[in-house]
């Protein structure tokens, strides 16, 4: 577990989990009592059988799995690496479209929801565990549980392959806020706050004209925690990696790497640059706070010096040279 804020007590917060598997979930099943699950997969191609159907997905695609639902993981390769978020509270929605209109984002017809799949198969000693509280608790069967007939009803799970998301963005000018390429959103009880959006930087064109492309330096009232799915163009000494995070908490200021801005003033012309197909990252953007778990603050995994390595921005502001 990374971190998170609140708890299922409060029927409000999230965690953040990174999950590495090498084995399916064989004669065994789990369900979670305090709230939906996201998930999000790096690595390993992985079929969800639940209570109502199975569900095949892989890296690039995501999983929602709701509150109570009973599921066993099935590693469909040799292993699996990924991303798993948690929230107590409202469920995951899509965010609300405003001027934007009917098209465009992530579109309701491309979530794929499960066929119920009947088992009649007496399993004596079959596990299942449940986390209730925080806690976990185990209980043995003499069935397997996934014995649905058929179902009706929008409890259920369903993935969404990330590929479909349709961004918008800044034809003109300036740079657009993080928030235009909200997939899902669990949305706190006040208004206009959020307990944890899921943000997809996907393939596309960036075209805004006479502005400074990449974020510039800002601080946010939220916290911001980032993971990579993918990216060809990173090597492997590279500061970022796919199945690595970052977090940046509310109001500290940050940007881009130094260079990314040298890069960015030598641009002399307004030709669109393509952000490329090979690139898929991620970011859960939460107006809660995120405090750490005890593994995150002591992992050996931690990159040290971080604050180092985005390098040393220059001063080039000279008051002489001011205009009038």
């Amino acid at each position: 577990t990374l971190g998170g804020a609140g708890g299922p007590a409060l029927r409000r917060g999230y965690a953040i989990h990174l999950y590495a598997a090498n084995h399916s979930m064989d004669e065994r099943a789990f369900y979670n009592a305090d709230g939906e699950l996201l998930l999000l997969p790096q690595r390993g191609r992985l079929t969800l059988q639940t209570e109502l159907g199975a569900l095949e997905l892989g890296p690039g695609e995501l999983a929602v799995l709701p509150r109570g639902l009973l599921f066993s993981v099935l590693l469909r390769d040799g292993d699996a690496r990924g991303y798993l978020a948690e929230v107590y509270g409202r469920r995951f929605e899509l965010p609300g479209r405003g001027p934007v209109g009917a098209n465009g984002l992530a579109d309701p017809r491309h979530f794929r929801a499960p066929v119920a799949r009947f088992e009649d198969r007496l399993a004596p000693g079959y596990r299942v565990t449940a986390k209730l509280g925080g806690r976990l608790f185990d209980a043995r069967q003499d069935h397997a549980p996934y014995d649905v007939v058929a179902w009706h009803g929008d409890h259920v799970p369903y993935v969404y392959d990330l590929a479909r998301f349709s961004p918008v963005g800044n034809t003109r000018f300036d740079h657009p806020d993080p928030s235009i390429f909200t997939v899902l959103s669990a949305p706190l009880d006040e208004q206009g706050a959020h307990c944890l959006d899921l943000v997809f930087f996907p393939p596309r064109w960036d075209a805004s004209e006479r502005s400074f492309r990449p974020p510039f330096f800002h601080r946010n009232a939220v916290t911001e925690i980032n993971g990579i799915i993918r990216d060809a163009s990173l090597g492997a000494h590279a500061l970022f990696q796919p199945g690595g995070c970052f977090v940046t908490p509310a109001m500290t200021a940050h940007g881009v790497l130094a260079r990314a801005v040298e890069r960015e003033l030598r641009r002399r012309d307004e030709t669109p640059t393509r952000i490329p197909d090979d690139s898929a990252w991620f970011q859960l953007e939460t107006a809660l706070p995120l405090h750490l778990s005890r593994w995150a603050r002591g992992t050996a995994l931690r990159v040290p010096g971080w604050p180092l390595r985005w390098g040393a921005q220059r001063r080039r502001f000279d008051p002489d040279d001011a205009p009038g």
